[in-house]
């Protein structure tokens, strides 16, 4: 049973500023959901990893990074998630930031068999570090069904408005300037700015 998170944009009346994310396609992962991970046992227990994030914003003059795990058993076993092994890489242009650790967290990491659990995680960034620089996200994570464990990185790219008749173009797979290979394999740009670079394929204005 599939269950939906709500995206719940913040106030921004509050003066919150918010650069909203979403999960990106994995190639190791063909015909899967984004963000959506399978993990089995050998005795036919099932159980599903999925992640969501509302984005990068600003609250209360903090800069920082929300991550939603969620945790399905549909079988017999338990599922726990390793909160110590989550992890975040920012990526602001075609450069990577060292990882960073968790902030603050909210909701159950373990779930027990045929259950459901919803986690958050909050990463700050550094404080010279504003939303519109974040071009894309790498959350390093691991959960465990019964005895078998799955570990997994799944890559979050900006959301872009989208207006008719304006297609990405794509090169790759280095990021050009700085020699650095993209995070995706490719980078793309707009027709209308040809100089502004993403890692992932864009929703061109």
């Amino acid at each position: 049973m599939r269950r939906l998170v709500p995206l719940v944009l913040l106030a921004a009346g509050c003066g919150t500023r918010q650069v909203p994310l979403r999960a990106m396609p994995d190639p190791r992962e063909p015909g899967g959901a984004p963000g959506e991970y399978l993990l089995a046992t050998g005795d036919g227990q099932r159980g599903i990893v999925r992640l969501v994030s509302r984005g990068v914003y600003v609250e209360n003059g903090h800069t920082l990074a929300h991550v939603a795990l969620e945790l399905e058993s549909s079988g017999r076993a338990p599922m726990r998630l390793d909160v110590g092994a989550l992890r975040l890489e920012v990526f602001k242009g075609t450069d990577a930031m060292p990882a960073l650790r968790l902030s603050s967290t909210s909701g159950p990491s373990e779930v027990p068999a045929r259950g459901y659990g919803h986690f958050d995680a909050l990463f700050e960034l550094p404080a010279d570090l504003k939303p519109g620089d974040v071009t894309a996200l790498a959350v390093s994570w691991a959960a465990q069904l019964g005895n078998e464990r799955r570990e997994g990185v799944t890559r979050f790219g900006r959301v872009v408005e989208r207006r008719r008749g304006r297609q990405p173009i794509a090169h790759g797979p280095y990021m050009p300037g700085s020699g650095a290979r993209s995070p995706t394999g490719e980078w793309y740009t707009c027709p209308d700015d040809p100089f502004h670079y993403y890692p992932y394929p864009p929703e061109c204005f």
